[in-house]
């Protein structure tokens, strides 16, 4: 497998931007299942967990956005992952919101699920590059 291939899939599996990815591989000396467990390692970020009811969850998830440091944010229901949603740096609200009415719509279905946010730690905003 060529070094551009094992790149294309740690963007996928690990949410890395080509420069974050071809440093992690170098660091691996090309083992891609290296490199994907020092990604899992050193992402340098948290997740954090809410249950939510029906339109309570709309709110949460535009308090989140709103928040600025949301790297993803997941609807799930008994650790069902029925949505996931990457959120990048700079998202406009025309961008956003199609996705905030998908959460609603996803949401409303339901009596009770779990909103799942990953954040990057306020020391990497500045120094981690845009994906």
């Amino acid at each position: 497998m060529e070094e551009l291939e094992k790149i294309d899939i740690l963007r996928r599996r690990a949410d890395l931007s080509y420069a974050e990815a071809k440093a992690l591989l170098d660091e691996a000396n090309g083992d891609i299942v290296q490199a994907l467990i020092k990604a899992e390692k050193g992402k340098g970020r948290s997740t954090e967990q809410w249950e939510v009811k029906g339109k309570e969850a709309l709110g949460k998830v535009r308090e989140i956005v709103n928040q600025g440091n949301a790297v993803r944010i997941r609807v799930k229901r008994e650790d069902k992952v029925l949505l996931d949603i990457p959120l990048t740096a700079g998202v406009v609200g025309g961008i956003i919101a199609p996705k905030l009415a998908l959460v609603a719509s996803v949401v409303g279905m339901l009596t009770k699920c779990t909103l799942e946010v990953e954040r990057r730690h306020p020391d990497q905003e500045s120094s981690e590059p845009p994906h």
